[in-house]
């Protein structure tokens, strides 16, 4: 299957301007409206609320759904958890960022071990 994500560009109208803080717009660069972008992989985004608590449930639904990646919120793994990245590496290949200082937080990404040029050097 085949997607086409379209493009939005907006622009920031604003009238009030903070003293000492100016835009760049040098930096911006917009992208040829007769641009389109394929997108060939199966993928999805879940609010998991806890990987701690279901990492088998997490790769049994991306092997249920064949999806190539997922992108997963609010993981809670702490830095000093290694079971739950070791459990979600079983089958694919995982990265997460745990949130630095207090509870909850986190992301991570899920990625399919056969799509050799998207998954992640360990």
């Amino acid at each position: 299957m085949c997607f086409q994500i379209p493009t939005l560009i907006s622009c920031n109208t604003r009238r009030h301007w903070h003293q000492g803080r100016n835009r760049n717009p040098s930096n911006l660069l917009y992208p040829p409206s007769s641009l389109s972008i394929q997108v060939l992989v199966h993928g999805g985004l879940w609010n998991c609320h806890s990987a701690v608590l279901k990492a088998d449930f997490i790769t049994a639904l991306a092997s249920a759904q064949s999806l190539d990646f997922l992108a997963l919120t609010e993981t809670w793994i702490t830095p000093e958890n290694s079971a739950t990245p070791a459990a979600l590496s079983s089958a694919f290949a995982f990265s997460h960022s745990p949130r630095p200082t207090g509870r909850g937080g986190g992301t991570g990404l899920l990625l399919s071990r056969f799509i050799p040029h998207l998954s992640m050097s360990q």
